[in-house]
């Protein structure tokens, strides 16, 4: 798995343990990078181009290989942030039997513990189940940063008419006070911040 960016070979090991758990300090250090300077290293080496396209084509690579595509990873987080708890359950309350619960609701269980509860003299045991399901609100987070619901972000779209400017340009060389005259809006996910 070495890139084929024309890296040298120490940064090509840098990729390859980079992709084993997208740790830059570790993976500098795995790959024979000085552990007192690997973190500052780790951040170098990150913003050279040839590194970045080394990781994103054996990251992509890894993709094809398992077969992993964008709406599969889309569609596992969806099943978790829209799960319903009411479906480990039946109509009367009871916990369905994990080996009977439809593959989404099953898909969004991350951990099953069985006790066994001692019912005394009178009473048989008993099992209680405890039931972790995957983090609800991760999965929204997730989701939500995807489809940019939460940002901070100001965008701005400038309007301008570029026949005005182009002439103001040709016919003088001081055209900016026209140029100050386009339309500037913000745009926003909230109203209070357009101006």
């Amino acid at each position: 798995m070495a890139p084929k960016k024309n890296l040298p070979p120490k940064r090509a090991l840098f990729v390859k343990e980079y992709l084993v758990n997208f740790n830059g300090k570790q993976a500098a250090i795995r790959a024979g990078y000085s552990p007192r300077t690997a973190e500052a290293t780790a951040s170098r080496l990150l913003t050279f181009v040839n590194v970045q396209a080394a990781i994103q084509e054996e990251n992509q690579k890894r993709f094809e290989r398992l077969e992993i595509k964008a709406d599969e990873v889309l569609g596992e987080m969806a099943k978790l942030a829209f799960s319903d708890i009411r479906k480990l359950f039946d109509e009367n309350g009871n916990l369905i039997p994990v080996h009977l619960l439809d593959d989404d609701t099953a898909a969004t269980i991350a951990d099953v513990t069985v006790s066994e509860i001692d019912g005394g003299e009178d009473k048989p045991p008993s099992r209680l189940w405890k039931i972790k399901q995957w983090d609800k609100l991760k999965a929204l987070e997730l989701l939500g940063k995807h489809l940019a619901l939460f940002t901070d972000r100001v965008v701005a779209k400038v309007e301008f008419d570029i026949d005005v400017i182009l002439r103001d340009l040709s016919s003088s060389t001081r055209g900016l006070p026209s140029m100050m005259q386009c339309n500037l809006k913000a745009v926003s996910g909230d109203d209070d911040q357009q101006g």
